[in-house]
C-alpha cells in the first residue's frame, strides 16, 4: 500500500483541497490544478499544491541564504491574525490593514510615511511629547496610530522589499500589479477563482481558512529563516 505524503495528508485534514464554486473557476486553475469537480465545488489536487509549495519554498530559502528582504501580507479579516502573529514571531515585515497605493511604485513617496512614523514614535518614548499641551498630545497620537495602523508592519523597510507572499491574489490585486510591474518576485496562496500566472510561485490551495494559511505561511516563513541561518 502506497504511503500517503504526511504534508499532503495535514493539508487535506485541514480542507485545503476545497475551492470555490464551479462558475467561479479560473480556467488557469482548472488546468493547473483543480482534479475534479464535486457538488459544485472545485478541488484540489494535493500533490500539485505539494509540488509548487516545494518550488516557493526553495525560493524562500535562497531568498533568505541572500539575505534579502520578504514582506508576508494579509488582509483579508480572518486571515489577519495568523500573518500579524507569524510575522512577529519570526521577527519579519508583514502588511495586514490594506495595501497602501503605491508601496512600491512610488516607494520613495510613502517612505516620507513610515519615516514620520519612526519619528513620532521615537519623540513619544523619549517623552519629548510631555512638554506639549494635551491637545497637541492628542493630535499626535492619534496621527501616530494612523500611520501605525497602515505602516506598523514595516516599519523597518529603507527599500524595496526583494519579494513578497501574499494570500489571495484577487484580494490583493493591487499588490500584485505594483509588483509586477517592478519585477518583484510573489509567492501566492492562489486559490481556483484566481489566475495563477498572475504570480511567480503559486500555491494551489483555500485561501480562506486560516488553519490552511497558517501551515502553508509557516512552510514558506520556516523555509526563508532557515536559509538566513545559513
Amino acid at each position: 500500500m502506497q504511503q500517503i505524503d504526511p504534508l499532503i495528508q495535514e493539508l487535506f485534514e485541514k480542507k485545503a483541497y476545497i475551492g470555490h464554486i464551479k462558475k467561479k473557476l479560473h480556467p488557469k486553475a482548472k488546468k493547473m490544478y483543480v482534479y475534479k469537480i464535486e457538488n459544485r465545488i472545485a478541488l484540489i489536487d494535493l500533490s500539485k499544491t505539494v509540488e509548487y509549495l516545494k518550488k516557493a519554498k526553495e525560493f524562500a530559502n535562497t531568498l533568505g541564504k541572500q539575505g534579502k528582504t520578504l514582506i508576508l501580507v494579509g488582509t483579508k479579516q480572518n486571515i489577519i491574525p495568523v500573518i500579524k502573529n507569524i510575522a512577529e514571531e519570526n521577527k519579519m515585515m508583514y502588511l495586514t490593514k490594506k495595501w497602501p497605493p503605491g508601496l512600491l511604485t512610488n516607494f520613495q513617496t510613502l517612505k516620507k510615511n513610515i519615516d514620520k512614523m519612526r519619528q513620532l514614535r521615537q519623540e513619544k518614548e523619549s517623552g519629548k511629547w510631555e512638554k506639549l499641551p494635551k491637545h497637541e498630545r492628542i493630535r499626535l497620537n492619534k496621527k501616530l496610530n494612523k500611520l501605525l495602523a497602515l505602516y506598523g508592519g514595516i516599519v523597518d523597510l529603507e527599500n524595496l522589499p526583494d519579494a513578497i507572499f501574499l494570500v489571495d491574489v484577487k484580494k490583493e490585486r493591487n499588490a500584485v500589479a505594483e509588483a509586477k510591474k517592478l519585477g518583484i518576485p510573489i509567492i501566492a496562496i492562489t486559490d481556483t477563482n484566481v489566475d495563477p500566472s498572475m504570480v511567480d510561485y503559486p500555491i494551489p490551495s483555500n485561501d480562506d481558512f486560516p488553519e490552511v494559511v497558517e501551515k502553508i505561511t509557516q512552510e514558506i516563513v520556516a523555509s526563508y529563516k532557515k536559509g538566513a541561518k545559513k
